[in-house]
């Protein structure tokens, strides 16, 4: 469903939003999970996005004379979908899965995905707008936040221990869903902030020829902060 009124436009269905100008770098383009389970790094990445269920819409601010940048506008969106990358995942067997013996007969891994409601909804807003940049030409900036779960999962590890028994690893984990196994690994998705800022430009060809370039090379700058990104630590 699409529609438009004035300056104010949306857009609710199944959709893929990427915010941000680099291609191979995600930061800003975290919004949509990656499906990794076919051909890994190998498929573009505009074929791996994953699409969500997503209301999208943006407000196009007027231009102001005084104001040094125009064509302004705020964008925003909201997802409840619990689509994310480890789930499904890499297949057991496939080519693109870590080498190891899967199923393992020691490691037992459970996987926690987020459920799909308001309380897990991924969103964010983001401000678009050009400027001046001399002596290169107009520059498109964008400064954006957002919460989404991120490709890679927060993994924590479990063995046996018990301090009444004197029971330790590396003796089987003797009750509960990992009973047999020597470790339980849980896989989980923690909502990830990420406030960050983007700039395409691009270099006269007056000065590309100084450096040895032809045309107008395009130049792309990302930056962002994550908070609560998943981190693997031995404690």
């Amino acid at each position: 469903i699409e529609a438009d009124a004035g300056p104010l436009w949306f857009r609710f269905g199944r959709q893929i939003l990427a915010w941000g100008e680099t291609d191979a770098f995600r930061l800003l383009d975290n919004i949509n999970p990656l499906d990794n389970s076919f051909g890994g790094f190998l498929i573009p990445l505009d074929e791996r996005r994953v699409p969500l269920d997503m209301l999208r819409a943006s407000y196009q601010i007027p231009d102001v004379d005084f104001l040094p940048f125009f064509g302004a506008y705020l964008e925003g969106f909201a997802a409840i979908d619990n689509a994310v990358a480890i789930n499904p995942g890499t297949p057991n067997g496939s080519p693109w899965q870590l080498p190891n013996f899967l199923p393992s007969a020691t490691l037992k891994t459970t996987k926690d995905i987020p459920p799909t409601n308001f309380t897990h909804t991924r969103g964010g807003v983001q401000l678009k707008f050009s400027s001046p940049l001399p002596p290169l030409d107009d520059a498109q900036i964008g400064l954006a936040q957002y919460w989404t779960y991120l490709d890679t999962p927060a993994v924590q590890t479990f063995v046996q221990g018990d301090p009444n028994t004197g029971l330790f690893f590396p003796l089987a984990i003797q009750q509960g869903e990992a009973a047999g196994f020597l470790a339980l690994a849980e896989q989980s998705v923690p909502s990830t902030s990420i406030t960050g800022a983007s700039m395409t430009t691009s270099i006269p060809a007056q000065y590309a020829r100084y450096i040895g370039l032809s045309g107008e090379p395009i130049l792309r700058t990302e930056l962002a902060y994550f908070h609560r990104e998943p981190r693997f630590t031995q404690s």
